[in-house]
Formats: structure tokens, sequence, C-alpha cells
């Protein structure tokens, strides 16, 4: 991050002269990590937004509880309480969950959270920061909603409900399809938010390098965007209501007794949901017209997803100019706040992960050892 901050602006446009977004497939347990680690990167991470980069974190792939749920056979404790996963804990950057595609209680296809307890590879991360952060003030009426409205929520004693909520968007991550080449093996499914996040992140980067071609800066950190283009694009995400994240890793994975339901809007399993590129880049970037090679008339677009929020219906009049600004600026000027504040020392970070106990998880199998583990309810 320091190297990243450390690039010079552009002569030509006077922005950072790096690339504006960036995809991390990494996770760590918020409870183990340094404090003056965290702070540090978090100044970085801030740095980062004002300077117009966009950091997309995954979410992890152990559920609620994280990678100490593997060995709850042999430790039942690992199910006590949840274990935050960091960096997406922290309410300066974007979390990334993953989905799967399955079907409802009716055989109808849809988009659901995945997870390993109904045969995918992986179960999104979710849930609440374990203390060092507390709500993010961009999220604060979305959480708020998710505790008003959800269903069999877990234990108080399980987790922090008065953390920063992750993920803030979620996409695909099972069954990702890739070509590795790996001894002729040609295409692979894989799984995790290892391939739903660069996935996320690239939707982004297409958004930005139309708002750069006509002369208007790059997102940086987007978080207040996203939960301001829920509230008022109804079709920007489409919301992902059912699953859980209880579970581990690895079918068979290992299961607490409780974890976190997806629901209506906000949720800590698919956050927002999925996002819709073309909904998302009319709401972001200057109008489309025939003359550009990319046009897709907004008729010829999919249909809106279905509105969860209300059964009443209502008109999608998207984001106001003044609107956009307004939680452009809000973002800007509270993460230079923060930033100035922060604490500026050095830390060395003594890497421990070698140590973890848990088994091996091994994202790359052969394709069709990797349907055997699908069920027959999952395409």
């Amino acid at each position: 991050m320091q190297t990243l901050n450390s690039a010079s602006d552009n002569q030509a446009t006077g922005l950072i002269d790096a690339p504006w977004v960036h995809s991390f497939s990494y996770d760590d347990q918020e409870d183990q990590m340094p404090l003056e680690y965290m702070n540090r990167c978090d100044v970085e991470f801030q740095k980062a937004g004002l300077r117009g980069v966009s950091l997309f974190f995954a979410s992890g792939d152990d559920g609620a509880g994280g990678s100490a749920v593997r060995n709850y056979a042999e430790d039942p404790s690992t199910c006590e309480r949840f274990h935050a996963n960091w960096p997406s804990s922290s309410p300066y950057i974007t979390s990334v969950g993953g989905t799967a595609t399955g079907r409802d209680q009716y055989g109808q296809e849809e988009e659901i959270v995945s997870s390993a307890e109904a045969g995918a590879r992986i179960t999104t991360g979710g849930g609440f920061s374990d203390g060092h952060y507390g709500v993010a003030w961009y999220q604060k009426d979305h959480v708020a909603q998710y505790f008003d409205y959800a269903e069999n929520l877990p234990p108080s004693s399980m987790y922090n409900s008065s953390g920063r909520g992750y993920p803030d968007l979620s996409a695909i991550a099972t069954n990702f399809m890739i070509v590795l080449g790996k001894n002729g093996q040609g295409p692979s499914p894989i799984g995790g938010t290892s391939a739903s996040t660069p996935l996320v992140a690239a939707i982004f980067s297409l958004i930005n390098e139309r708002r750069v071609d006509y002369g208007i800066a790059p997102l940086g950190f987007v978080n207040p965007v996203l939960y301001t283009l829920s509230s008022n694009c109804s079709s920007c995400f489409s919301d992902v209501v059912t699953g859980n994240n209880r579970c581990s890793a690895n079918p068979p994975p290992s299961c607490c007794d409780a974890g976190f339901e997806a629901a209506e809007g906000w949720d800590p399993t698919t956050g927002l949901g999925t996002p819709r590129y073309l909904s998302i880049a009319r709401e972001l970037t200057p109008p489309w017209g025939p003359e550009d090679d990319d046009y897709i008339p907004k008729e010829d677009d999919d249909e809106a997803p279905p509105d969860h929020h209300s059964s009443s219906s209502s008109q999608d009049d998207g984001l106001t100019g003044g609107e956009i600004a307004a939680a452009v600026i809000g973002s800007l000027v509270g993460a230079g706040m923060l930033a100035g504040g922060a604490y500026f020392g050095y830390v060395k970070y003594q890497e421990y992960q070698s140590n973890r106990a848990g088994p091996t998880y091994h994202e790359f199998e052969n394709a069709n050892a990797q349907r055997s583990l699908i069920g027959s309810s999952w395409t």
C-alpha cells in the first residue's frame, strides 16, 4: 500500500499514475491482527481512496465463523464466537462476498448465498467487526434495517451487533470457470471469494474507464456511492435472499448451529447483492448514445430485478447529480478527517499463517471431481 500511495501523479491527467482498481484475495482474523498494524493500514487505505483508487477485498471462504470452524469436530468452542475477517471488516475498503446458482422451493433457478452446506466449494464470509470498528456511517441505515427485519439471528453472544457490517456486495463464487492449462486440463471450475472479488473489480474498472474517457475522475473509495445507489436505483443490484453462512468451506463442511441468514436489502452474507453493470454504469457515467461502440439501449437491457423491499410498486428515478456528488464528497471529507488523526507509526508484522491449524483448502480440482461435489439442485 505504501508503494501504491507513493506513486506520482500523471502530468497529463493529474490522476495517480497507478491502476485505479485493485483486487485482493486475502483475509485474516481481525482478533489476531496487531491493532497498530490495522490502524496503519487503514491510513493507507484512506490515502488510496482520496487519490481515486478503489480497493476490493475478498470476504473469506469460511462463513461467519472463520477458518477456525473447520476444526469444530475437535474443538466445539470454535463456534462460541464468530471471528470477523480483516481487512473486510475495515470501513475503508470494499468487501466482496460470494454467491452461487441454486433453485428455490419451487424449483426455479435463482442466485443464492454460496454455502458448502448446500454443495458449493466455499461458504461466503460475512458478519460484523469484533469491536475494532463501529458500523460505518454510510451503511447505518442498511444495517439497522437488517436487524429490524432479519429472522433467525444468531445469539447475541456470538457477534458484535454494533460493528462494521460486511461484505458490501457480492458476485458468483461457485463453479467459476477458468482456463489454467494445468497438465492439459483446460477449463476448470473453481470456488471462492478470490474469484468473485476480481470479477467485481473488473466491473468497476470498466466504469472508471468510461468516466475517465469523459474527463470525470475515477470513483476512488466507492462504498458511499454503492449504498446511496442501493437506496435510489432498484435495478443496480440483484438482491440475494436465500441461504446462510453458518458453515466452513470444503464439503463436507463443519457447521455451527447458527449463522447469518440472507435477507431483503443489505445482509451480512452477500451485502447489497450482486452489481448489475449496465444499470450502475448508467448512473455513474455520462449518457450513452448510438455513437458509442458499446452502446446498449436501456429497453434492451435485462429487466430490473424484483424489488424485495416493498409490496408496493415505485418508480426508479436513479440518482441525481447532487446525490452522487454528496456521496462522493462525503466520503472524501470523512476519509480525510480520519486520515489526519490516524496513527502513523511503523510496525513490522510477523507472518504466522503457516502456524494456523486446519485442513488445506485445495481450490483447483478436476472438473468432473468438482461436479460430483455439487448436488442435483445446483447448476
